[in-house]
């Protein structure tokens, strides 16, 4: 019998909402947990794609690596929201590696059960594709953002719309820039009063005048 957390997280997810419940709980039984430590190696770039995996608890960092060590952050998975779809369609590698943000629990679904879902299951394929055109988005965002706004925007447009507290060099994977350029916009924005750092944590004290920083960047 698959955890009702686990049943719950499918029915609310879009690409298995649309499946019925007895769909869905074979999905479910198919589905292999795992646990990961906060800094766990989830998948490495280039690996072999062998699972959708969902989030049952905890956080997942999507990060790409350059040769020379340097990071951008994807996107971060929460409880609830699958990660590493679109190479399981593509049947290529993974082309970002995947780690554990906190300590976290995975449900993976093997490929052969996803691409059967989409050969016998047309709702369940035109879901897959309202989540590719959402990820194509998201990228085109992020390739945006590096391309016409400045650090100082990145790093506001991250502190209003990121829930995740991340240190200044997980942040600079974040918004694609060196940690110094990251620690400078902060430091500015503190003097400027719009935020404040205290032990390592950020409260923003004027999300007004942080939105405009990001809005005009």
């Amino acid at each position: 019998m698959p955890p009702p957390d686990l049943l719950e997280s499918l029915a609310a997810h879009p690409l298995f909402a649309r499946l019925t419940t007895q769909a869905r709980a074979d999905v479910a039984v198919r589905m292999i947990p795992r646990q990961y430590r906060r800094g766990a190696v989830i998948f490495s770039e280039g690996e072999p794609a062998t699972a959708l995996h969902l989030v049952g608890e905890g956080t997942v960092r999507i990060v790409k690596r350059s040769p020379n060590g340097r990071e951008q952050t994807l996107l971060f998975a929460d409880a609830g929201e699958t990660f590493a779809e679109i190479p399981i369609f593509d049947h290529g590698p993974y082309p970002a590696g995947a780690e554990a943000f906190t300590n976290t629990l995975i449900y993976a679904l093997p490929t052969a059960d996803v691409l059967r879902l989409l050969r016998t299951v047309p709702a369940f394929a035109e879901s897959a594709l309202a989540i590719f055109s959402s990820r194509n988005r998201h990228l085109t965002e992020i390739v945006e953002n590096l391309a016409f706004r400045p650090v100082i925007g990145r790093v506001a447009q991250t502190l209003l719309d990121d829930p995740h507290e991340q240190t200044q060099t997980q942040m600079a994977a974040m918004v694609g820039a060196a940690r110094e350029m990251v620690n400078r916009s902060l430091h500015t924005l503190e003097r400027e009063g719009i935020i404040e750092m205290v032990s390592g944590r950020i409260a923003i004290r004027d999300r007004d005048r942080l939105a405009e920083i990001a809005a005009d960047a």
